[in-house]
């Protein structure tokens, strides 16, 4: 478990939602350290091996829709088919495909259903049986529909709320019995018309109810969620508890072609306690008979009269046609109420917990158990057993033939998933889709391009396709990358990965740490085992740093890449590699320029023996930064996309402009753009476009023509044209899609433009009563292209999501934004000018939050003010980026108001001030110095005060290490400098904690600051510096000579515990030299600094402590685990051989269990270390 100082601010991971879903707020809670339990979670070394054929599979897991066996598939710790990996076929007559893989110790098949309902279930059961007989049972795993609550204890009741989960105890067909004049009557009992589950599965099912194991099943599900939400395609994001709505029985949905949120009375809602809280809740797992039947249950009134009569749990439809087939355990997550206000916005949540919580309960399950349970291995399919004889040799042969695949994964499955999370973010993929297909017959040229196949042909290589702006680069990458099977030599073992930079985007999708994160995750989910040394990298900046998915450190481009290169002859051993990098230079003239040197280098690097396969990378670029990029290397190659493209251009403007007729002796006007284009595909769209303009005016062929041969040759040319003598109206919106700080939508933007910064209206209604308001997103795409005169465009790949507003190609923003612009008058982007436009849209942004109607409650009615999330969520932005100084910072009222939108789950964010914070408090945590020396005059009354949280302005600056605000801070000389918030924490734990040398010294000159204030859970400055390793602070902190070097925290741990513990060589120096430090100290589970070294494999620490001859090399904690068996486990052979060189422990010690360090290190496979104990013991 964690050791992390206390008091930090961190978001829960068992309720956090996506990273695209609503955010949740978590303050502080009073500092408890967490109490490990003498150990961490252990690592099992999981080998694995590919089933060699369709009887290895043991459980199949049944999915009625796409998107739940998406969210299982998505959890695999294996894929056993596709990524070149052969299938293991069917046998003749059975109509269903199968995706096959691994989840944890089992080999699962999941079988893609055509259809709902309990027949189409059956077959697909019985089908899945004969291909696979050595299925032994089946998870149905989805969404459902809840019940409103669920038994909680004798005379409670416990909240169904959406997104929890439902495990099955029973199946109840409730639409089979019999119908008389009275009624329909169930005709027997739920158990003895289904069966009842088999021993292997309801003891497990039972065992999970126990407190201590649904505890644990509920933090495990929590882990794989969080995994899921690093699927950006999966959508698995929390919907938010506005969304969650439960309505009284009696009141119906009448308009089923509308929405609830259009037409319900809210005021029928029933409130739940467990949507109270200011966090999302918590997902819970519910345990009892489900209801199955063919029919949706839409009715709440037969809802609950099937739960008076049955006492079910969930409605769903297929688990009655599986339970018959084969044993069964349902999981599914509940998505609606069964009543006839049904939406389908929970279903991605509901599908992807159901998922989490099927992987929690398969790595609990034994899979041998189960082959004993139904004797020997036998198939407990009602159906014979059968095989097709050719699949499994096929599929052994194919196994045989794949070295690469029969290496064991040296890391467990949830630590991969983990590390891969850590590698991810969710833009990674959406320049991607953003792109167009190419037109029909277009691009075709490129399969047969001489270049293009030499390259492929090359041993080493790579290809560099060239063009201006607008060329169409990217539309031909993307064919390029769809259509690579195509090339010649390729196999379906290839590893293949593509990243296409992209300026407009986020900012990792312009970066290099962007490119290296997504490349290493690409590969170390296609190619774990080589790549086993990432995820220990992972795992011991974890255990050195914290968490990385709150923030506690980040991955470093020149780590990524140094790793890549070692593991890459490795990879090419056994699979040829393919690289697509697209829009090169949208990432930097220098970061394109150091990417490619490092590339040349990798392959000056690469052996080019028999043994090794190909490595090819292809780049698209403009023709700066990277200028004669082949130079003397005969493995580059170029093609230059103006040369190849001409007759693309022809193809794409006759399909575009077909329907015209003309009658002319004269060149077509479609000949005449083709001809003028130069092989720019942006040049001939903008083209087309201002014939279609002009034609729709009714203007003649000639005039038509004669605008043609008028437009410049050149794009930028053509950009400013387009711009001259733009309108305020354009301007503001250009201003707008120009410095968004994040990309901004359509409802949003016809919001932004209809407010001014300094608007003196007071009411949202009297700007929807101007003549300028848009009253629809309809209308706002057609003054979109009227105000930005074809620029800019509506961008949605997903039509779930609402469209982005975005230019039409890079080199738009590119013309708008240039330093020294060739633009125009009215847009000027001098530095000076383009802090005056941020400053405009801050202040739209505030003045959007001072109209009346804004207030905290509207966060439940989000659809009728679309710009409130940005404007929250952004204007602080905005306002840093202008000229902080005279900026016209928003009233103290203000920004009551927006912290107290801000805390919404929805718009909460990590980052956010705590409630009852002022403008003092924001200007000094955002280091705004110069502001604040504006502010400070007329602010005597707030400087010092405290938020909910406890939290000054002078803690908030000095836990950024803002050092200028805290010199104007304490220069008030009103300032308490040892104020404590409510974990007891003051702002020189703060700014030691962030390792602020110039903070400390500043606080620590006062000569008034309690240097060892100690906070409720007992840390002290010096604690939080040496856990987190800042040696300067240390040094600091140990000058003042009024510090405790022994302080232990309430748990009993030392700084020189924690700087052990965290390898922080240094500050162990720093404390040891002391003098005074007690080197053996032990915490309340009896572990002392050399114990969690030798755990942690920190052999220089090892080796300071020992060197200091005051440790006891062999003390056994509270379970009589000594440092030895903790190094033994761990495998850390380097601190099992400076241990037993002491000669002062004991190799056959055990724990309380009687387990030797020889038994630990057995387990693990750690056979040097075993050899090492063996001697020792003989010795």
């Amino acid at each position: 478990m964690s050791s992390d100082p206390p008091g930090k601010r961190r978001r829960e991971s068992t309720s956090s939602p996506s990273r695209r879903g609503p955010a949740a707020p978590v303050r502080p809670a009073a500092p408890a350290e967490p109490a490990e339990p003498g150990r961490r979670s252990k690592r099992v070394a999981l080998a694995a091996i590919r089933p060699t054929s369709r009887d290895d599979f043991e459980i199949a897991i049944i999915c009625a829709l796409t998107q739940e066996a998406d969210a299982v598939k998505a959890l695999f710790d294996e894929r056993w088919d596709g990524h070149g990996q052969d299938g293991y076929g069917k046998v003749a007559g059975d109509p269903y495909s199968y995706a096959c893989g691994r989840i944890g110790r089992h080999n699962v098949v999941v079988p893609h259903m055509t259809g709902m309902g309990k027949a189409n279930a059956a077959n697909v059961a019985t089908n899945c049986g004969r291909s696979f007989p050595g299925v032994k049972i089946a998870l149905v795993v989805g969404v459902c529909a809840g019940v409103p609550s669920v038994s909680g204890g004798p005379g409670q009741k416990k909240d169904v709320i959406l997104g929890d989960v439902i495990i099955s105890q029973g199946v109840v067909q409730y639409d089979f019995g019999r119908q008389t004049d009275a009624g329909f009557y169930t005709k027997v009992t739920p158990l003895e018309s289904l069966g009842k589950p088999i021993t292997e599965i309801s003891s497990l099912v039972a065992m999970l109810k126990s407190r201590d194991d649904r505890k644990r099943l509920l933090q495990d599900m929590s882990e794989y969620l969080d995994v899921l939400q690093g699927e950006e395609d999966l959508e698995p994001g929390y919907p938010g508890v506005e969304q969650d709505w439960l309505f009284e029985p009696s009141y119906r949905h009448t308009k089923p072609t509308k929405k609830c949120e259009d037409i319900c009375d809210r005021t029928k809602l029933v409130r739940r306690d467990r949507l109270q809280g200011p966090n999302p809740p918590t997902p819970e797992v519910h345990f009892g008979l489900i209801a199955s039947g063919d029919k949706v249950m839409k009715s709440a009134r037969q809802r609950d009269k099937i739960i008076r009569d049955h006492n079910v749990v969930a409605f769903e439809m297929e688990s009655a046609g599986v339970w018959d087939v084969i044993p069964c355990v349902v999981i599914k997550g509940v998505c609606d109420y069964a009543d006839s206000h049904k939406a389908k916005s929970w279903q991605k949540r509901a599908a992807a917990a159901a998922a989490a919580c099927m992987k929690a309960f398969l790595i609990r399950l034994e899979p041998f158990k189960i082959r004993e349970a139904d004797g020997g291995g036998s198939s407990t399919f009602a159906q014979p057993r059968a095989t097709e004889a050719g699949a499994s040799g096929n599929a052994r042969d194919s196994y045989t033939s794949r070295t690469n695949v029969q290496n064991p994964c040296p890391v467990d499955s949830r630590e991969l998933q983990a590390c891969l999370q850590s590698l991810s973010f969710p833009q990674m993929t959406n320049r991607f889709h953003d792109i167009q297909p190419a037109e029909d017959n277009t691009c075709l040229w490129l399969l047969r391009h001489r270049k293009y196949r030499a390259w492929a042909d090359l041993e080493h290589s790579i290809l560099w396709i060239m063009g201006k702006p607008g060329a169409g680069k990217s539309t031909l990458m993307k064919y390029a990358l769809d259509n690579h099977p195509q090339l010649p030599g390729v196999a379906k073992d290839d590893i293949v990965f593509s990243f296409f930079f992209h300026a407009r985007g986020h900012d990792l999708q312009k970066s290099p740490l962007g490119f290296w994160l997504s490349l290493l995750h690409r590969f170390l989910e296609l190619a774990p085992a080589p790549l086993a040394h990432v995820v220990q990298t992972y795992l011991r900046k974890q255990a050195t740093h914290g968490k990385h998915k709150e923030g506690k450190w980040q991955w470093h481009q020149s780590e990524l890449h140094s790793m890549f290169k070692s593991v890459l002859p490795d990879i090419l051993r056994a699979r040829r590699v393919l690289i697509f990098v697209d829009a090169l230079d949208e990432c930097g003239k220098d970061n394109a320029l150091a990417l490619v040197s490092q590339f040349n280098s990798l392959l000056r690097g690469l052996p080019t023996d028999a043994g090794f396969r190909r490595f090819h990378i292809c780049f698209s670029c403009r023709y700066y930064p990277i200028v004669n990029p082949c130079g003397r290397h005969g493995n580059q190659l170029e093609i230059n996309l103006e040369e190849e493209n001409k007759s693309d251009i022809r193809v794409y403007v006759h399909s575009i402009m077909s329907d015209r007729q003309e009658q002319t002796q004269q060149p077509t006007v479609q000949e005449l753009i083709a001809s003028r284009a130069n092989g720019v595909f942006m040049w001939a769209r903008l083209a087309v476009e201002k014939v279609q303009e002009l034609a729709s005016e009714g203007h003649s062929e000639t005039k038509i023509r004669n605008s043609i041969n008028l437009l410049p040759r050149e794009l930028e040319e053509v950009y400013r044209q387009l711009a001259k003598d733009m309108e305020p109206s354009s301007i503001k919106l250009i201003q707008w899609i120009c410095f968004a700080v994040k990309p901004i939508t359509l409802d949003e933007l016809r919001w932004a433009i209809i407010i001014e910064p300094n608007d003196q209206r007071r009411s949202l209604r009297e700007c929807q009563e101007s003549e300028d308001y848009i009253d629809s997103a309809d209308r706002m795409k057609l003054q979109l292209r009227k105000l930005s005169r074809g620029l800019a465009e509506v961008s949605q790949p997903d039509p779930s999501k609402p469209g982005v507003v975005q230019f039409i190609h890079q080199s738009v923003k590119d013309f708008f934004t240039a330093r020294n612009p060739p633009a125009f008058d009215k847009i000027s982007t001098t530095n000076g000018s383009i802090q005056e436009t941020h400053r405009q849209l801050a202040m739209i942004c505030i003045r959007y939050l001072e109209m009346e109607e804004i207030e905290p409650s509207i966060t439940n009615k989000l659809w009728d003010f679309p710009f409130l999330y940005y404007a929250t969520t952004s204007w602080v932005a905005h306002a840093k980026q202008s000229l902080s100084e005279v900026f016209a910072w928003p009233s103290n009222a203000c920004i009551t108001m927006w912290l107290r939108i801000h805390y919404k789950p929805k718009f909460y964010s990590f980052d956010c001030l705590g409630l009852g914070a002022n403008l003092v408090h924001l200007l000094s945590k955002h280091g705004l110095a110069k502001a604040l020396e504006v502010v400070l005059p007329n602010s005597n009354h707030t400087i010092d005060t405290p938020d909910v949280d406890g939290r000054t302005p002078l803690s908030y600056a000095a836990k950024e290490g803002h050092e200028a605000v805290v010199k104007l801070l304490l220069a008030t000389s009103i300032v308490k400098i040892d104020s404590m918030d409510q974990n007891g924490q003051t702002p020189l734990s703060y700014a030691a904690s962030g390792g602020h040398e110039a903070v400390v010294k500043l606080l620590l000159a006062t000569g008034i600051v309690n240097v060892d204030s100690m906070s409720q859970g007992g840390w002290t400055p010096l604690s939080y510096a040496a856990c987190a390793g800042h040696e300067a602070v240390v040094k600091l902190l140990l000058s003042t000579g009024s510090v405790n070097v022994n302080s232990g925290t309430s748990y009993g741990r030392t700084p020189l515990l924690y700087a052990a513990k965290k390898g922080h060589e240094g500050v162990v120096k720093l404390l040891l030299a002391t003098g005074s430090v007690d080197v053996d100290s032990g915490d309340r589970h009896g572990r002392t600094p050399l114990s969690y070294a030798a755990e942690e494999g920190h052999e220089a620490v090892v080796k300071l402590l020992l060197a200091t001859g005051s440790v006891d090399a062999d003390s056994g904690d509270r379970y009589g685990r000594t440092p030895l068996s903790y190094a033994a486990e761990e495998g850390h052979e380097a601190v099992v051989k400076l241990l037993l060189a002491t000669g002062s422990v004991d190799v056959n010690s055990g724990n309380r269990d009687g387990r030797t360090p020889l038994k630990y290190a057995a387990d693990d496979g750690h056979h040097a270390i075993v050899n090492l104990l063996r001697l020792a013991s003989l010795g």
